[in-house]
């Protein structure tokens, strides 16, 4: 789980100024209750400033959850980018029911927080994890019909040709 120091400072400002606000919003209001005291014409002035520490506090703490709700989402790419080892963009933003944009942004934020490591397949627009060993194929064009081979394969994978459909293992 990516714990962030922003993501904990903010939570825990968000409230102690939610707290602190309801607190003095509660003197504010015990205050103008009490008719006989010098200092009861000032209380509902300060119910009034209260309502910006918990504002401010409520603003915090809403930040806080969207930047757990984006570390979360950036946790779900990389272990959906782990388990399939080659996924295409499109189809990372399909399976975590995001745009496009927001998946690549994922993706990123991964691969700079060190929770993947890999490579783009720049014809397919595929990211395939690092650790996984790329077939040396011996074809470079299909066997077949002569059509150029146009991805890179991954051990394990059986390659197939775009054109003919053919199946070279």
């Amino acid at each position: 789980m990516i714990r962030t120091i922003k993501h904990a400072f903010l939570k825990f400002t968000g409230f102690t100024l939610l707290i602190m606000g309801i607190f003095i919003f509660v003197i504010g209001i015990a205050m103008s209750v009490d008719k006989e005291s010098e200092q009861s014409k000032n209380g509902i002035p300060i119910a009034i400033a209260s309502t910006a520490f918990m504002i401010s506090g409520a603003i915090l703490i809403l930040l806080a959850k969207r930047i757990k709700k984006e570390n979360d989402l950036v946790e779900t790419a990389a272990s959906v980018i782990k388990s399939h080892r080659r996924i295409r963009l499109i189809d990372l933003s399909q399976q975590m029911n995001v745009p496009l944009p927001d998946a690549s942004r994922y993706l990123s934020r991964a691969l700079s927080l060190g929770l993947i490591k890999g490579f783009f397949d720049r014809t397919t627009d595929e990211f395939f994890i690092e650790g996984t060993k790329i077939e040396n194929v011996q074809y470079k064009f299909c066997p077949s019909c002569g059509s150029p081979l146009e991805k890179i394969f991954l051990e394990g994978e059986t390659i197939k040709c775009s054109r003919c459909g053919i199946l070279i293992q």
